[in-house]
């Protein structure tokens, strides 16, 4: 079982390529950005504003589903854990109410430490190119410069010496682009993975 999990800041071309590439290749299947616990899609303007609790239980769902389901392709997560770990280490940087510490916990009960056949594709960019491609109102957490800022401090800090990750920088590629280097790098897994 091989998984590929999306990572980056909103606007940055997660679930356009994730979509793409599971209309594409028969041997990817895609999981949703927030999911309920038949598996099904969640819509983004339904998520707005929600707190750390609603997208652990999606993520949790996110888990049981590929455990489950999923043994014999490539699944494409849009958004895992670690957005949900990022929105806690926001808050905790730019307001000091984190719920960091408890998703973590909850996680660290689920997986397996060693991340076995877990990849990281992380899509960079600015945190006003990700205001200016998200949809996310200036209400919401992903729509204020600061806590983008935290997010994206998490994500170089928690990839800086991970094995399996691989970065695209997105800042100056349009989606085409963004996405046949992240097609490269999927047919790579699938190659390395022995995935037919």
């Amino acid at each position: 079982m091989v998984i590929i999990i999306f990572e980056g800041l909103p606007g940055s071309g997660k679930t356009s390529i994730t979509k793409y590439l599971s209309k594409k290749y028969p041997f990817c299947i895609r999981i949703g950005e927030v999911i309920d616990k038949e598996g099904k899609e969640i819509p983004i303007e339904k998520h707005y504003g929600k707190e750390w609790s609603y997208f652990t239980r999606s993520d949790l769902n996110k888990l049981n589903l590929w455990k489950k389901r999923y043994t014999e392709k490539i699944v494409l997560l849009d958004r895992g854990f670690l957005s949900t770990l990022s929105h806690g280490f926001a808050r905790e940087v730019v307001h000091k109410n984190s719920p960091f510490h408890k998703i973590l916990k909850e996680f660290e009960k689920k997986i397996d430490p060693k991340l076995e056949g877990v990849y990281f594709i992380y899509l960079e960019q600015s945190s006003k190119n990700s205001l200016k491609r998200s949809l996310h109102p200036p209400k919401d957490i992903w729509g204020k410069i600061p806590e983008l800022n935290a997010t994206k401090l998490f994500y170089e800090t928690f990839f800086l010496f991970r094995r399996n990750v691989f970065r695209i920088n997105c800042e100056k590629l349009d989606l085409k682009k963004c996405l046949r280097n992240v097609e490269k790098i999927v047919l790579e897994i699938k190659r390395r993975e022995k995935i037919s």
